[in-house]
């Protein structure tokens, strides 16, 4: 795979981390909000529906903001590595200091 193919998965795979990170940060909230509305009103019920866990989304949450971290760290030495490449590149394509053109 070519380094700006690599770049663009590795931008495409940040891009979803950090869209699954928002939708879950906003789940985590709302359920938050459920808990303590639910535990206001006092009143359960048999035939409410079974809730997922506070801690469960929490924990998916933290999974994500891990790999999104990771992401970050990966397309920074990514960009980092191609940076240095073209820099190279500059020098190489440049004529030398000491040659003379005629």
């Amino acid at each position: 795979m070519a380094p700006h193919e690599r770049k663009q998965f590795l931008d495409c795979l940040l891009e979803d981390a950090t869209h699954r990170r928002a939708v879950l940060q906003e789940a985590a909230e709302a359920k938050e909000q459920e808990v303590h509305q639910i535990a206001a009103s006092q009143h359960l019920t048999d035939d409410e529906p079974n809730v997922q866990p506070v801690y469960t989304v929490q924990e998916k949450l933290a999974s994500w903001e891990t790999i999104a971290r990771a992401f970050t760290e990966m397309q920074t030495t990514l960009n980092k590595s191609l940076s240095e490449k073209v820099t190279l590149w500059r020098q190489d394509a440049s004529p030398s200091v000491g040659s003379s053109r005629s």
